[in-house]
């Protein structure tokens, strides 16, 4: 948990009909360890989701190659949240906001439920990976 809190971008693939597509979105995190976050709903990683929602993540807090190298790789269905979410205000707080959470009539909520979790901890694990139960 100390890497999804530590972190705050989800680097993201997603496929459609063109092929492959990465994406980075600041996401929020639930008790459950699923991911949310805003997107354009007219963006192409957004439009790809509604199309096939099994996708893939990976989450760093390492910011240079001589940090502890500590990540999370992950696949899952990822689908499109109607409305406001519970944790709006918890996002805007990760965002260093202090404002009212608001959605425009061009965004949306997308959530990521992992299937498979992979784990790497420099410092615990050298760089074996380490599969997390769900």
């Amino acid at each position: 948990n100390d890497i999804l809190e530590q972190s705050y971008l989800l680097h993201l693939t997603v496929q459609d009909e063109i092929g492959l597509w990465p994406a980075q979105v600041i996401y929020i995190h639930d008790d459950m360890n699923v991911l949310y976050w805003k997107s354009d709903i007219f963006a192409r990683h957004s439009q790809a989701i509604l199309k096939n929602n099994w996708i893939t993540g990976s989450i760093s807090p390492s910011q240079s190659p001589s940090d502890i190298q500590r990540g999370l790789q992950m696949n899952g269905l990822a689908q499109k949240v109607e409305g406001d979410i519970s944790l709006a205000q918890a996002y805007q707080r990760k965002r260093g906001k202090t404002t009212e959470h608001t959605l425009s009539n061009t965004q949306s909520w997308y959530c990521l439920i992992p299937i498979e979790i992979d784990l790497t901890y420099e410092s615990l694990f050298g760089y074996a990976k380490q599969r997390v139960p769900l």
